[in-house]
Protein backbone atom coordinates (compact mmCIF):
# COMPACT_ATOMS: atom_id res chain seq x y z
CA UNK A 1 0.00 0.00 0.00
CA UNK A 2 1.09 3.37 -0.76
CA UNK A 3 1.57 5.60 2.28
CA UNK A 4 2.70 8.78 1.04
CA UNK A 5 0.49 11.52 1.87
CA UNK A 6 -0.31 13.96 -1.13
CA UNK A 7 1.83 17.28 -1.74
CA UNK A 8 -1.17 19.25 0.15
CA UNK A 9 -1.20 16.81 3.12
CA UNK A 10 2.41 16.10 3.89
CA UNK A 11 2.49 19.81 5.62
CA UNK A 12 -0.10 18.90 8.13
CA UNK A 13 1.80 15.07 8.60
CA UNK A 14 4.88 16.96 9.11
CA UNK A 15 3.01 19.35 11.71
CA UNK A 16 2.37 16.37 14.30
CA UNK A 17 5.72 14.64 13.96
CA UNK A 18 5.53 12.38 11.10
CA UNK A 19 8.57 10.99 9.68
CA UNK A 20 9.11 8.32 6.62
CA UNK A 21 10.81 6.01 8.93
CA UNK A 22 7.99 6.08 11.78
CA UNK A 23 7.29 2.85 13.36
CA UNK A 24 4.71 1.99 16.30
CA UNK A 25 2.85 -1.09 18.14
CA UNK A 26 -0.37 -1.72 16.62
CA UNK A 27 -3.53 -2.94 18.53
CA UNK A 28 -3.49 -6.93 18.57
CA UNK A 29 -7.21 -6.79 17.33
CA UNK A 30 -5.80 -5.22 13.74
CA UNK A 31 -5.18 -8.30 11.70
CA UNK A 32 -1.45 -8.12 10.23
CA UNK A 33 -2.39 -9.35 7.33
CA UNK A 34 -5.11 -6.27 6.49
CA UNK A 35 -3.43 -2.77 5.33
CA UNK A 36 -4.56 -1.19 8.33
CA UNK A 37 -1.91 -2.90 10.14
CA UNK A 38 0.79 -1.25 7.50
CA UNK A 39 -1.16 1.83 7.88
CA UNK A 40 -1.69 1.65 11.61
CA UNK A 41 2.09 1.25 12.70
CA UNK A 42 3.21 4.08 10.29
CA UNK A 43 0.15 6.87 11.46
CA UNK A 44 -0.83 5.66 14.96
CA UNK A 45 -1.10 7.86 17.46
CA UNK A 46 -0.97 11.21 14.86
CA UNK A 47 -3.75 13.57 14.66
CA UNK A 48 -4.07 15.81 11.81
CA UNK A 49 -6.22 18.79 11.33
CA UNK A 50 -6.13 20.45 14.62
CA UNK A 51 -4.33 23.10 16.16
CA UNK A 52 -2.48 22.47 20.18
CA UNK A 53 -5.70 23.70 21.45
CA UNK A 54 -7.75 21.02 19.56
CA UNK A 55 -9.32 24.04 16.95
CA UNK A 56 -9.74 22.84 13.20
CA UNK A 57 -6.85 24.59 10.89
CA UNK A 58 -8.32 26.61 8.55
CA UNK A 59 -9.04 25.31 5.15
CA UNK A 60 -9.12 21.51 7.28
CA UNK A 61 -12.89 20.07 6.88
CA UNK A 62 -12.36 16.89 9.18
CA UNK A 63 -9.77 16.28 11.67
CA UNK A 64 -8.10 12.64 11.52
CA UNK A 65 -6.71 11.19 14.40
CA UNK A 66 -5.29 7.95 13.83
CA UNK A 67 -5.65 4.55 16.01
CA UNK A 68 -7.37 1.04 15.89
CA UNK A 69 -11.28 1.50 16.70
CA UNK A 70 -14.03 -0.80 17.52
CA UNK A 71 -16.86 -2.13 15.11
CA UNK A 72 -19.37 0.65 15.22
CA UNK A 73 -22.82 0.82 14.59
CA UNK A 74 -23.82 -1.18 11.18
CA UNK A 75 -20.77 -1.69 9.97
CA UNK A 76 -20.91 -5.76 9.62
CA UNK A 77 -23.73 -4.74 7.43
CA UNK A 78 -21.48 -2.45 5.35
CA UNK A 79 -18.94 -5.34 5.07
CA UNK A 80 -21.89 -7.68 3.88
CA UNK A 81 -22.98 -5.09 1.06
CA UNK A 82 -19.76 -3.72 0.00
CA UNK A 83 -17.73 -7.24 -0.29
CA UNK A 84 -15.07 -6.95 1.87
CA UNK A 85 -13.12 -6.55 5.70
CA UNK A 86 -13.34 -3.05 7.33
CA UNK A 87 -11.20 -2.42 10.02
CA UNK A 88 -11.51 1.23 12.17
CA UNK A 89 -7.87 2.99 11.60
CA UNK A 90 -9.36 6.46 12.83
CA UNK A 91 -11.61 8.61 14.89
CA UNK A 92 -12.87 11.52 12.77
CA UNK A 93 -14.25 15.22 12.81
CA UNK A 94 -13.86 15.84 16.49
CA UNK A 95 -14.87 12.38 17.43
CA UNK A 96 -17.91 12.68 15.96
CA UNK A 97 -17.09 9.45 13.30
CA UNK A 98 -14.85 6.96 12.20
CA UNK A 99 -13.07 5.79 9.27
CA UNK A 100 -12.33 2.85 8.21
CA UNK A 101 -10.14 0.86 5.79
CA UNK A 102 -11.22 -2.32 3.71
CA UNK A 103 -9.39 -5.15 2.26
CA UNK A 104 -8.92 -3.27 -1.38
CA UNK A 105 -7.99 -0.02 0.08
CA UNK A 106 -11.14 1.98 0.21
CA UNK A 107 -11.46 4.42 2.83
CA UNK A 108 -15.03 4.99 4.42
CA UNK A 109 -16.17 7.33 6.82
CA UNK A 110 -19.08 6.09 9.68
CA UNK A 111 -20.73 8.64 11.49
CA UNK A 112 -20.95 7.60 15.23
CA UNK A 113 -24.09 10.52 15.41
CA UNK A 114 -26.94 8.96 12.85
CA UNK A 115 -26.82 6.02 10.93
CA UNK A 116 -24.99 7.57 7.45
CA UNK A 117 -21.78 5.87 5.87
CA UNK A 118 -19.45 7.80 3.06
CA UNK A 119 -16.46 6.62 0.98
CA UNK A 120 -13.89 8.90 1.42
CA UNK A 121 -11.28 7.11 -1.53
CA UNK A 122 -9.92 4.76 -2.62
CA UNK A 123 -5.55 5.03 -2.02
CA UNK A 124 -4.56 6.39 1.08
CA UNK A 125 -3.72 10.15 -0.66
CA UNK A 126 -6.76 10.50 -2.27
CA UNK A 127 -8.75 9.32 0.82
CA UNK A 128 -7.20 11.20 2.70
CA UNK A 129 -7.10 14.67 0.74
CA UNK A 130 -10.70 14.03 0.62
CA UNK A 131 -10.92 13.92 4.13
CA UNK A 132 -8.64 16.54 5.03
CA UNK A 133 -9.81 19.39 2.60
CA UNK A 134 -13.31 18.07 1.06
CA UNK A 135 -16.01 15.93 1.86
CA UNK A 136 -16.58 11.83 1.25
CA UNK A 137 -19.55 10.74 -0.81
CA UNK A 138 -22.94 9.25 0.80
CA UNK A 139 -23.71 5.75 0.82
CA UNK A 140 -27.13 4.17 1.46
CA UNK A 141 -27.79 0.69 2.21
CA UNK A 142 -30.95 -1.71 0.62
CA UNK A 143 -32.51 -1.07 3.95
CA UNK A 144 -33.03 2.43 4.06
CA UNK A 145 -35.47 4.63 2.13
CA UNK A 146 -33.16 8.35 2.26
CA UNK A 147 -29.78 9.38 4.57
CA UNK A 148 -28.73 12.53 5.17
CA UNK A 149 -24.84 13.75 4.86
CA UNK A 150 -23.58 17.43 5.90
CA UNK A 151 -27.97 18.02 6.10
CA UNK A 152 -28.02 17.08 2.64
CA UNK A 153 -31.22 14.38 1.75
CA UNK A 154 -30.13 11.18 -0.62
CA UNK A 155 -32.57 8.59 -1.94
CA UNK A 156 -31.58 5.55 -3.90
CA UNK A 157 -30.40 6.53 -6.87
CA UNK A 158 -29.21 9.97 -6.68
CA UNK A 159 -26.23 11.00 -8.49
CA UNK A 160 -23.94 12.02 -5.31
CA UNK A 161 -23.85 8.64 -4.16
CA UNK A 162 -21.45 6.37 -4.08
CA UNK A 163 -23.09 3.20 -5.60
CA UNK A 164 -22.18 -0.04 -3.85
CA UNK A 165 -21.75 -3.48 -5.32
Amino acid sequence: MDLAPSPRAAPYFLRVGYHFDRVVDVHDWVPTTHPAHELLSRFGGLRLGVGVDGTMLEEIHNDIDFMWTARHGHIDEWERILGTRLVGIAETHHHHGLLYLSDDERFFTLSKMHDAMGFAGTGFAHAIDNLLFSRSRPMIRPDQTMVRWYGIEYRHGDAGLYETP
